[in-house]
């Protein structure tokens, strides 16, 4: 059980990232060869200390409030009247929090770490709960979120957990009873629509999505343990965990950061009608000729067009975004979810109905034999120059269909993930 089971609260609101990056370059960490203008502004024929030398490194939420609860039953409210939680912040302004962001190194700024930071549920009368937020690096770094270029298209998520250092609780909200006394929780929030433009009123702002749920000590705290979507070649989508929730029989897809939007930190893009279905055709190959040999190979495109609906995923509805964090439900699942593929596809049919689709009405995929396994703890910082300090360890957990697998696994490092100013 992480964020996305039962119950979990959904939040809105906004961040700001003000990283230091007169630290982005290799070259300004040489004392000897530092130059004064490393320490200004980047203009269009000097890169200096690139969009924001002077940064703080700080990392902080605002305005970020409670839209809607969902509880152990299933059910929902998002009334504050009904369930007083509703409305509330997280880290509301008095509670002062701020952490600090720090990249692993100048060679790779794309797993970018949230060190110090504290999460605190309340008003201005009363707090709820709050607790440390364990450090975690962002996942599924993407830019094409949005149109343009920079850092205003990208999106990623952070998902960790919260050890909670006081929990008063709140007598008359059934959702807060829900989560009993809990010693820790999970927490996972998509950022997107970052302003990096010096001269905005929201310069280092953008807006963030969240949720909080309950989190159980055999689970990995960085990662959904269930089933991973994939996108396809030159899909407009990016990765979905889901998972199937046992007590309620329902099928969970985080989709928060999987959409693109209009524009940075907009409404999402309208697609078509996308749902989701089981794969229930073989693979499908096509053959192509490589762009640089020109020789042909065969290039895995998508299934083989058959698919059975299990529902509609409403990411256009007015505020869809906000309070349902991205999340969409489906129940009344047919029995070979368990052991099918699923799939994100564009299709105009009603749930239960088998269609042949295209490949390119085909956006997300599971793995073929739902096979997916993850480190948990996939950042490293170690000392070459003490050898107490320069070994580390990380857990590997394995899934087939969402279940635990026990199965080998050929590994192999991968550097396509580094990325800095060389």
């Amino acid at each position: 059980m992480t964020y996305l089971g039962f119950p979990r609260l959904h939040f809105s609101g906004r961040f700001q990232a003000d990283p230091s990056t007169v630290n982005n370059d290799p070259e300004h960490f040489d004392d000897t060869r530092f130059k004064p203008n490393y320490q200004q502004l980047g203009t269009k024929t000097q890169v200096n200390g690139w969009w924001n030398p002077m940064g703080s490194g700080d990392w902080r939420f605002a305005d970020c409030v409670v839209n809607k609860v969902y509880y152990q039953d299933g059910t929902s409210c998002d009334a504050p009247n009904q369930d007083p939680v509703i409305g509330m912040e997280i880290n509301p302004p008095q509670s002062g929090v701020k952490g600090k962001l720090v990249d692993l190194d100048p060679e790779n700024q794309n797993v970018s770490q949230i060190w110090g930071f504290q999460i605190y549920l309340g008003n201005d009368k009363t707090y709820v709960f709050q607790g440390n937020f364990e450090v975690v690096a962002f996942a599924d770094l993407w830019f094409n979120r949005a149109p343009g270029r920079g850092d205003k298209t990208a999106a990623a998520f952070y998902q960790s957990v919260i050890k909670i250092t006081n929990f008063d609780g709140l007598s008359n909200s059934k959702f807060i009873q829900d989560l009993g006394n809990p010693k820790k929780l999970s927490i996972k929030f998509t950022v997107d629509g970052f302003d990096a433009d010096i001269n905005s009123p929201n310069f280092t702002w953008g807006r963030v999505i969240g949720v909080i749920g309950l989190y159980e000590e055999a689970e990995p705290y960085n990662f959904v343990p269930g089933r991973r979507l994939l996108p396809i070649p030159k899909s407009p989508l990016n990765y979905a965990p889901c998972i199937i929730d046992k007590q309620s029989n329902k099928l969970l897809v985080d989709l928060a950061n999987s959409l693109q939007t209009e524009k940075p930190g907009g409404l999402f893009r309208d697609l078509g009608k996308l749902q989701v279905a089981l794969n229930t055709g073989k693979n499908q190959y096509k053959i192509k000729k490589d762009k640089d040999s020109h020789k042909p190979k065969v290039v895995r495109v998508a299934g083989n067009g058959e698919y059975q609906i299990i529902g509609p995923i409403e990411y256009l509805a007015t505020n869809w975004y906000e309070n349902e964090a991205g999340i969409q439900e489906f129940s009344n699942l047919p029995a070979a979810v368990s052991n099918t593929p699923l799939a994100v596809i564009k299709a105009e049919e009603k749930p239960g109905k088998t269609v042949h689709v295209e490949p390119g009405s085909v956006y997300l995929l599971e793995d073929e034999n739902g096979l997916f396994a993850r480190a948990e703890q996939f950042v490293f910082r170690l000392s070459s120059n003490d050898d107490d300090e320069n070994i580390d360890q990380t857990t590997l957990y394995a899934y087939k269909f969402g279940e635990p697998v026990s199965q080998e696994f050929q590994l192999k490092p991968d550097a396509d993930v580094v990325s800095g100013q060389k």
